[in-house]
């Protein structure tokens, strides 16, 4: 915060709002929002972002609001925004998001793994995100490890 003295002296966030993720998941949320809704990919249709580091607990709500938007003035959208969505951003979850849940609105190709440690989102070995995987088939595990990163990253 900055005080009368013109100096910055830190923010302290609540332990409460930190382990709840408060203020990671409306970031991106609003992001990704604004990004469709004003036409970005629309614009810019080579474009690819990777939403590294905020998990994908927040997708299914974006795609909900997105749904009835569309529904109410698709007019006011070069596409259907999901479906932008779909083909031009991947996602890498949390170890603790389900992946049941995230696959029931994106196709395992938008996944990407990545590790962070030593921050929370992270694994010392990387290795451990196989046990993380166990509902993916073999090759959805290896989409999601390994080729759609290397795909986003080389096309």
């Amino acid at each position: 915060m900055w005080g009368e003295s013109g100096t910055y002296t830190g923010h302290r966030m609540s332990s409460l709002a930190e382990v709840l993720g408060i203020h990671v998941e409306r970031t991106i949320y609003d992001t990704m929002a604004v990004m469709i809704t004003h036409g970005v990919f629309d614009r810019h249709p080579k474009l690819k972002v990777a939403v590294l580091e905020l998990g994908s607990g927040w997708v299914p709500n974006l795609f909900r609001r997105l749904k009835i938007a569309y529904g109410k003035a698709p007019q006011n959208f070069g596409r259907e925004p999901i479906q932008s969505f779909i083909d031009h951003v991947h996602v890498m979850p949390f170890y603790e998001d389900d992946l049941t849940e995230i696959l029931r609105h994106l196709p395992v190709e938008n996944l990407i793994f990545g590790s962070d440690w030593p921050h929370p989102e992270g694994y010392a070995n990387p290795g451990d995100a196989i046990a993380d995987l166990g509902a993916l088939t073999p090759h959805q595990q290896r989409l999601v490890l390994r080729e759609n990163l290397r795909s986003l990253v080389f096309g």
